[in-house]
């Protein structure tokens, strides 16, 4: 069973694409610049990771995590 994973703008390293294939066997996993670049993907990925534009997200048929990274203002 393979598990699929986005990897989207503003906050993707270059290294984490080959860093979570050695660490879950099987996994794809494809890094975007840009969302728009996403859309043939988004359709059958389990999961994304970073901004999902709303115009994106309506394309995900089976998309089951959706992680973005918290920014800490300080406060």
């Amino acid at each position: 069973m393979s598990f699929k994973i986005l990897l989207l703008p503003p906050d993707v390293d270059a290294s984490w694409p080959e860093k979570i294939r050695q660490a879950v066997p099987g996994a794809v996993v494809k890094a975007f610049g840009d969302p728009k670049d996403a859309l043939a993907d988004i359709a059958d990925a389990d999961a994304a990771y970073g901004t999902v534009p709303p115009a994106l997200f309506a394309h995900a048929k089976q998309l089951r995590w959706n992680l973005r990274r918290a920014r800490w203002s300080g406060r």
